[in-house]
C-alpha cells in the first residue's frame, strides 16, 4: 500500500470507471463507511450500527462469503444501507474520501485499511482490542470504541468527527512503505554503527 497513492488523486482518480464515477454520484452526501472481506470475524454490521446510533446511512463495500448475513443486517435495521461488491482499489480510495467516518471493528493485529482512509483524509472508529488502535491513536485520526452502547458509538463518532483531516493525511505518511523501507534502514544503519 502506498499512501502516497491514496493521497494522490490524480493518480487513482483517473482509473475509475464511469460505472464508478455513476455509483459515487449517487450516494448520500455524507455516509458511514465500512469496507473488507464479508467475513464474520471483519464485523462490518458494527459500521450499520454506527449509522443507526447516528441516524446517517451506511456503504459496505467488499466482498466474500458473507455477504448474505451482511445484507440480512441491513434489511433489519433501521438506515440505508448501500452494498459496494468488490470495489477496485480507485473505488474504494474514492469510497474512503467521500466518506465521513470508516469503521473498523475488526479485531487485527494492524489493520492497514484504517490508515488508507487516514491517509485519505477520513477519520476512523476502530475498536479497543487489537493493533488497529495504535495507528488511530498515534495520528489523531479518529476514535476508538470503548463500549457497546448507543452512547458510546455517539461518543466515538464526534470524537472521529471533531479530528484534524489534514493532520490525519500528514500522519498517515509514517505509514508509507517507503518510509518503512526507510526506517528499517536507519535502524539498522544505527544499530551496525
Amino acid at each position: 500500500m502506498s499512501v502516497r497513492a491514496i493521497q494522490d488523486r490524480e493518480t487513482w482518480k483517473g482509473r475509475l470507471s464511469e460505472q464508478e464515477e455513476d455509483v459515487l454520484a449517487e450516494l448520500p452526501s455524507a455516509f458511514i463507511l465500512g469496507a473488507s472481506r464479508f467475513v464474520r470475524y471483519k464485523k462490518l454490521e458494527e459500521a450499520i450500527r454506527v449509522g443507526e446510533a447516528a441516524r446517517m446511512p451506511v456503504v459496505i463495500a467488499g466482498a466474500g462469503p458473507d455477504g448474505q448475513y451482511l445484507r440480512q443486517a441491513a434489511a433489519s435495521g433501521s438506515v440505508k444501507v448501500r452494498f459496494i461488491d468488490a470495489p477496485s482499489d480507485a473505488m474504494l480510495y474514492a469510497l474512503y474520501e467521500h466518506a465521513d467516518v470508516f469503521v473498523f471493528a475488526a479485531v487485527e493485529d494492524f489493520g492497514i485499511m484504517p490508515v488508507e482512509a487516514m491517509a485519505a483524509g477520513t477519520p476512523v472508529i476502530v475498536n479497543s482490542i487489537g493493533g488497529a488502535r495504535e495507528p488511530v491513536e498515534r495520528i489523531g485520526g479518529g476514535a476508538v470504541l470503548r463500549g457497546s452502547t448507543d452512547n458510546d458509538i455517539r461518543r466515538a463518532l464526534k470524537e472521529a468527527l471533531s479530528a484534524d483531516r489534514d493532520s490525519m493525511r500528514v500522519g498517515a505518511q509514517a505509514f508509507d512503505a517507503e518510509e518503512f523501507d526507510s526506517s528499517i534502514l536507519r535502524w539498522k544503519e544505527e544499530s551496525i554503527a
